[in-house]
């Protein structure tokens, strides 16, 4: 079970300019909405906060928007396969880009690995293959040798029936 609270996704909009940044430590700790004023807004931020991977509509969970349901949803202990840990100062588009690049490496390491393996169990066909030559080579070796010696005792027994025949 995660919290919200504790996700990297967790961001909040930029009334002006609608930006999504990362929620400020008070937001995910109390749901407090810092009154920090710019023209035409009470505060800098959306009431709502939001889930920037879409894995929950926390909105609709926060129903009215004020600190106390800001506070309950992002607290809640819930399921989530998306959850990614929150490193403060990072944008939650900074944290899929971690992510992927993390996701990339780990695909990466496992790549050199069972190409590793792969690599390995080759050079053992190979030297086996290479043990089946030798073993032929030494087979043929022996067989010609045998060969040879046959032919030479015929050759010599030849050369005797030959030489000894009777005229």
């Amino acid at each position: 079970m995660v919290k919200c609270a504790d996700c990297g996704f967790l961001g909040v909009r930029i009334r002006q300019t609608r930006q999504i940044v990362d929620a400020e430590p008070l937001m995910r700790e109390r749901g407090y909405n810092p009154a920090l004023t710019i023209a035409g807004a009470d505060t800098v931020y959306d009431d709502a906060v939001l889930c920037f991977v879409r894995a929950h509509n926390l909105a609709a969970e926060m129903g009215r928007a004020d600190e106390e349901n800001r506070r309950r949803v992002v607290q809640q202990e819930r399921e989530c396969q998306r959850f990614t840990p929150w490193i403060q100062g990072l944008t939650p588009k900074e944290h899929i880009e971690l992510k992927i690049e993390e996701d990339r490496q780990l695909w990466q390491t496992e790549q050199e690995l069972a190409d590793k393996i792969w690599r390995e169990k080759q050079e053992d066909k190979a030297d086996q293959r290479h043990r089946e030559a030798i073993a032929a080579a030494r087979s043929m070796s022996l067989v010609s040798a045998l060969i040879g010696f046959v032919a030479g005792l015929a050759a010599v027994g030849l050369t005797y029936l030959l030489t000894n025949w009777p005229r």
